[in-house]
């Protein structure tokens, strides 16, 4: 995952994507909450996400993440820039950005000024601790004054950053109405193949139970037909078949085979959309 040039924002909806495997569509949600937590656990902050157009999502789900830790990702890159006597991280910033992508504000660092007193000048960069999406727990980003070298690691201008860790393994924080459910279930290939497009679950049969069952091995959640808690009662079969030719609407692993897509009724405790390969 690149995390150059991206705002808060961005860095998260991109890291929900890439967790869940989904796309989620921007128009339809909003982010809210931008919290930073204890920092337990490789846990710095969290976001709620909240559906801005009920008929694509509904209810809501709050992430927590890691922060990007700049002094990490930076080790051993000395930074350049043109400095001058008067110039502070604040007004060096979208030259910052401008050379190395990365997404900074005046909000995210602590004000500082060039070191004239040193050869080459030198600027210290350090990210507040009330900075949303970066962390520099470690000491102060050096950028020093640019000049002709020869050594690789002042000419590179832009580096693949892969920072931000997953949000928390706790699923009951990243699964439901706006994520996917995946589960592969190849030993119910049978049972699953037996569904058409448009079928609802209304009055649950054999091989609605035995989905049941796939679904609740493969999520560790107890999986049923009330109107409670993780329930397939009167979901909608959306597509089931190859890979290959399902929809990209709906951003499946096409290294399998098969798969069938869900839609869940808006009762119970999990909502928007199940996907089984198998």
């Amino acid at each position: 995952m690149n995390i150059l040039g991206k705002t808060n924002a961005e860095l998260v909806l991109e890291l929900a994507e890439l967790k869940n495997s989904v796309k989620l569509d921007r128009n339809a949600i909003a982010i809210t909450g931008f919290t930073n937590v204890s920092g337990i656990a490789g846990v710095d902050a969290q976001v709620t996400i909240v559906s801005a157009d009920p008929s694509v999502y509904y209810r809501q789900q709050t992430l927590q993440y890691g922060k990007v830790d700049l002094n990490k990702q930076w080790a051993q890159q000395a930074l350049t820039l043109p400095l001058a006597a008067n110039a502070s991280s604040y007004s060096i910033l979208d030259a910052l950005k401008a050379r190395y992508g990365l997404w900074l504000s005046q909000s995210d660092v602590v004000l500082t000024y060039v070191n004239t007193q040193t050869t080459p000048w030198e600027l210290h960069l350090q990210t507040r601790t009330s900075s949303l999406a970066f962390k520099n727990p470690t000491g102060d980003i050096v950028i020093k004054n640019s000049g002709t070298v020869n050594d690789l690691q002042y000419v590179i201008k832009r580096r693949l950053l892969t920072g931000l860790n997953y949000p928390s393994a706790d699923q009951t924080r990243i699964q439901g109405p706006i994520f996917t459910y995946r589960v592969y279930a190849p030993s119910a290939a049978v049972t699953l193949a037996r569904y058409s497009a448009g079928y609802v679950m209304l009055i649950p049969g054999d091989d609605d139970w035995a989905t049941a069952d796939v679904l609740s091995g493969g999520t560790n959640q107890t999986w049923a037909f009330n109107q409670t808690g993780f329930t397939l009662y009167n979901a909608q079969v959306l597509y089931n078949g190859s890979t290959q030719s399902c929809p990209d609407t709906y951003h499946v692993n096409r290294s399998l085979p098969h798969v069938l897509i869900l839609k869940l009724a808006p009762v119970g405790g999990v909502g928007g959309y199940v996907t089984i390969h198998y």
